[in-house]
């Protein structure tokens, strides 16, 4: 069995479901004991189900256009196989896309668009549940009404905008000129049970478990208190939701049932974990160990009924304390910070200087020479020494020595280090070179300022180079329990070890200036950035 490779499951717009995170982290690392179970939010900081993931990435808006391809790209980078759905807003988005990414091996565990369709409207709902046999609540006609009836969104969720009209004189123009009220029977909750029925359905539609869940009590829409219930609505619904084409996965669906006469009555269908699935799992319908059986390990599954009846939940506020985490950010130097060609042309004008013992033109001649056989690749320091009668080494040192004139902080480099570290971020430095000539760098750049000494890490003072491990764990090590950011511009070194050590890799992309060119085709996924910015400004 292969641990480590892409069997890591993502639970979607993840917010307060703190239970369904750590259910999931239960059963995939069972299996998969390096399995990690992340999570995506708007605002990950502010999401208690965030903070318990293995990991979680800040994403648009479901409604955004840019939606899809956020995810898409978060799957693929961290071998997330199965997307688990959480909120109604985001289905009929992510089901038009599971074509795009089961291309690619990940599974969107969302019924299919049809389906969503049919649940997201309520009118739609109804005629489901009367095609299956099962009976809803009878319409009212709102300018001829029979008092009491129920009105609610044909569209709604989490009981906004539901009201019980009992007389004419409750009947407000508000309710009444509500473009997207229905109004229907009302059930009368002294005579019916209300239930939750969590229902699993396999990759082949056909149903595999369901658990009735009594509604005991209700707060923001969500079951506060409740027990498993084994009753008529177990093998009704066995019988009439057999197999649903195009379902897979959770549904909860809403219904009333009068205990006395049996009689059943359909209200809607979440077509999603509903927030009181902790209750089911509670009782031992284990659907996340569903989920990857099926979708992790390739396996069939039967139905089952050997959830235990008469399980009951008290739900309780509880509280996500999370400490203040420094954030470390580290950067490279060389075309990150500054731009290496300016140190190379500032190296050059000295060399020329010397060589024609002069300031005037014949040197400023010469730099453009040198310039030149850059460009084409020549070796200039054998052309200088062969020319000169000057030996390349003494060429060498007094490039590496030399003391940069001139050079400058990359574009919007000073402001975003003023303004991180007004911040509080700790700043570090991890750059490749002889210490001679990158501290002259650092001096001639003023990076003093905004880095500490001891937070610098020059390969040959520190006695490695990128990509290794040791230059990035430094830090680790100095600042345990912080989170972790590196910015650099050479994906065939700067991202490999800050990667593997789950570090975020951001990439200033080459506005032109680089020394060297960016090659983001010739190196393998592993050492690629997580993101990418054109201007060191968008990490402020």
């Amino acid at each position: 069995m292969n641990e480590g490779t892409r069997n890591n499951i993502l639970i979607s717009s993840a917010g307060k479901r703190v239970s369904l995170v750590r259910e999931f982290q239960t059963e995939l690392k069972k299996v998969f004991p390096q399995g990690r179970v992340f999570a995506t939010e708007l605002n990950p900081k502010m999401s208690p189900a965030a903070q318990i993931s293995d990991g979680c990435f800040c994403v648009p808006r479901v409604t955004d256009e840019t939606y899809i391809d956020c995810l898409f790209k978060i799957c693929t980078e961290n071998e997330i196989r199965v997307v688990v759905p959480t909120i109604d807003t985001e289905l009929l988005v992510l089901a038009r896309a599971k074509k795009r990414f089961a291309e690619v091996g990940i599974f969107l565990l969302v019924s299919d668009e049809d389906f969503v369709v049919t649940c997201r409207d309520k009118r739609n709902t109804g005629n489901f549940f009367e095609s299956h046999g099962i009976r809803v609540p009878a319409l009212v006609d709102k300018r001829n009404p029979t008092f009491p009836f129920f009105a609610k969104p044909y569209d709604g969720s989490l009981s906004k905008d539901l009201f019980v009209v009992r007389s004419r004189e409750e009947l407000t123009p508000e309710i009444l000129n509500h473009p997207k009220l229905i109004f229907m029977e009302y059930i009368d909750k002294r005579v019916y049970s209300e239930y939750t029925v969590d229902m699993y359905f396999g990759r082949d539609n056909a149903i595999k478990a369901i658990i009735p869940r009594e509604r005991i009590e209700i707060r923001a829409g969500e079951i506060n208190k409740g027990r498993t219930r084994k009753n008529v609505l177990e093998r009704v619904l066995r019988e009439r939701f057999s197999e649903i084409p195009g379902v897979v996965g959770c549904i909860c669906a809403q219904f009333f049932l009068n205990e006395k006469t049996g009689d059943i009555v359909g209200i809607e269908i979440n077509p999603r974990f509903g927030g009181g699935y902790p209750l089911s799992y509670g009782a031992g319908a284990n659907f996340p160990r569903n989920v990857v059986r099926e979708y992790l390990l390739g396996e069939c599954i039967g139905f089952s009924d050997s959830w235990r009846d008469s399980t009951l939940m008290l739900r309780y506020d509880a509280e996500i304390i999370v400490p203040e985490r420094k954030r470390v950010i580290v950067f490279d130097l060389d075309d990150t910070l500054c731009n290496e060609a300016d140190f190379l042309r500032s190296a050059f004008r000295e060399i020329a200087e010397s060589l024609t013992e002069t300031r005037g033109a014949e040197a400023e001649n010469l730099f453009g020479e040198m310039l030149e056989m850059r460009s084409r690749e020549e070796n200039v320091f054998e052309n200088l020494s062969t020319r000169f009668g000057v030996p390349v080494k003494n060429l060498l040192a007094q490039y590496r020595t030399h003391f940069p004139v001139g050079m400058k902080l990359s574009e919007g480099a000073r402001s975003t280090l003023e303004t991180l570290k007004r911040q509080g971020v700790v700043l570090g430095l991890i750059t490749d070179g002889r210490s001679l000539t990158q501290r002259n760098k650092i001096r001639a750049l003023g990076l003093g300022e905004f880095f500490s000494d001891e937070n610098i890490v020059i390969s040959e003072e520190f006695g490695s180079e990128k990509p290794s491990l040791r230059n990035y764990e430094f830090f680790m090590k100095k600042y345990p329990d912080a989170d972790f950011y590196y910015v650099g511009d050479n994906p065939k070194k700067d991202f490999i070890a800050p990667n593997v050590l789950g570090w975020e890799t951001i990439c200033l992309l080459d506005s032109g200036c680089n020394i060297r060119p960016q090659e983001f085709l010739s190196v393998s996924t592993a050492a690629l950035p997580r993101c990418k910015i054109k201007s060191l400004i968008e990490l402020q």
